[in-house]
């Protein structure tokens, strides 16, 4: 008798433990990286950052992740936000990840992102304020139990707006480009973390340039629903920036 009232007693204080136990925080920033994870259904997450590119101008970013369902999360983001200079214009995007396949075996985890993305204000770059929408595949692998490799592929669609002829007359024409992105990371403790990566992008539809760079970067998880994170990196190709550097933070409500 003692010895059931022992075990039912170990039960009733242990399930609490796990009820209240909070899903690992796992973050779509500060890599290129897009996650194969989703934000647990009804929590909401924020990633904000600061950046800058060969010491142009500063901009600020951020991602709004909204756990929908087991396997849907809403995302709304502001990019490109530029806290100096002549650029009145921000590229706001609003989408959703869907998480298609758990990892098997030799199967990696699969999630697929779409998001429509549009200009608003005043920009200097020849991107139309039309939608420009874009999706990305996610896979992920755990490889050890200190190591990960996540990998995007994707294809995003800008419609630009250029002056031809005399007079100039407006013109509009619609470039796709194919983004690509493969990132180690590491697990040093249960807090801290690194990340290597490699990333860029090229035309599909004309001879447009191809971007390409290495980063890397370091996070510290300073509450279990708290995230902070560093990076730096440099472009390998004449298109991409010569160096380029951040740091942000991340948090999910409700704790």
């Amino acid at each position: 008798m003692l010895l059931r009232i022992a075990i039912a007693a170990t039960v009733l204080l242990f399930v609490p433990c796990v009820v209240a136990a909070e899903p690992e925080l796992v973050t779509d920033r500060p890599d290129q990286t897009e996650s194969t994870e989703i934000v647990p259904k009804g929590q909401v997450q924020t990633e904000l950052g600061l950046g800058d590119a060969d010491g142009a101008e500063a901009t600020a970013a951020g991602l709004v992740r909204v756990g929908l369902a087991e396997r849907v999360e809403l995302r709304i983001g502001l990019d490109e936000v530029f806290l100096s200079g002549p650029e009145d214009a921000v590229d706001m995007s609003v989408g959703a990840k869907f998480r298609l396949l758990g990892e098997g075996d030799r199967r990696p985890a699969i999630a697929v992102i779409a998001a429509v993305n549009q200009k608003l204000g005043d920009s200097l770059s020849p991107v139309s304020d039309g939608l420009r929408p874009g999706f990305r595949f996610a896979f992920s692998h755990t490889l050890s139990e200190r190591l990960s490799l996540g990998y995007n592929a994707g294809v995003s669609w800008d419609e630009t707006v250029r002056l031809v002829g005399m007079p100039a007359v407006p013109d509009k024409e619609l470039e796709s480009r194919f983004l690509w992105t493969a990132a180690l990371g590491i697990g040093a403790t249960d807090r801290l973390g690194f990340f290597v990566e490699a990333f860029g992008d090229t035309g599909l539809s004309d001879d447009g340039p191809t971007e390409t760079a290495l980063d890397g970067g370091v996070t510290f998880l300073l509450r279990p629903n708290v995230q902070l994170d560093l990076f730096v990196g440099a472009g390998i190709s004449d298109a991409a920036p010569d160096w380029l550097a951040g740091a942000g933070v991340s948090f999910r409500l409700p704790d």
